[in-house]
């Protein structure tokens, strides 16, 4: 496969970052939270308490090559590798499924303030729904009574919302 420096959320901007992987995400709707686990309360063995949301949406992969066997072979690596159930569930995906693959295409790409070059370009879609956790920050319940906000040296003003 490739290195993680070839994965990025941009195209590349030079041949020699072919081959290389962009990936994108465009989320659906609201999190919710999630039906296979509960929020944990209190800390358990030092443990912070955890808050478990659902998210869901398009997860887009474009491949992209010198050649058009090379395209060929990483997408087909892409695929292969992104239908393995198992290693995809370990990252917190529930659902992966293939939704779209575009054909090869051959193109100039000319990124923004260097020379073009050809390069091979394939786009891959895929849904998901991806359950997550986050830390839930403790306080002692009382009411936030008083808000102080200092700006920084461009504004020289401060703010107090609350008494």
């Amino acid at each position: 496969m490739l290195g993680a420096n070839r994965v990025r959320g941009a195209r590349p901007a030079v041949v020699t970052e072919l081959p290389s992987l962009v990936v994108d995400f465009a989320l659906t709707g609201d999190a919710t939270v999630s039906r296979m686990r509960f929020v944990r309360e209190g800390t358990r063995g030092g443990v912070p308490p955890r808050h478990s949301e659902r998210l869901g949406g398009v997860m887009g992969v474009e491949v992209w090559a010198a050649t058009s066997p090379d395209l060929l072979a990483l997408s087909e690596r892409v695929q292969d590798r992104l239908a393995d159930a198992a290693a995809i569930r370990g990252t917190g995906m529930i659902v992966l499924r293939a939704a779209a693959c575009s054909a090869g295409e051959g193109l100039m790409h000319a990124p923004p303030g260097a020379a073009a070059f050809a390069a091979w370009r394939q786009r891959l879609e895929y849904t998901f729904e991806y359950d997550g956790e986050t830390e839930i920050i403790e306080t002692d319940g009382a009411p936030i009574r008083r808000i102080d906000v200092t700006m920084d040296s461009a504004l020289p003003d401060h703010l107090t919302i609350g008494q």
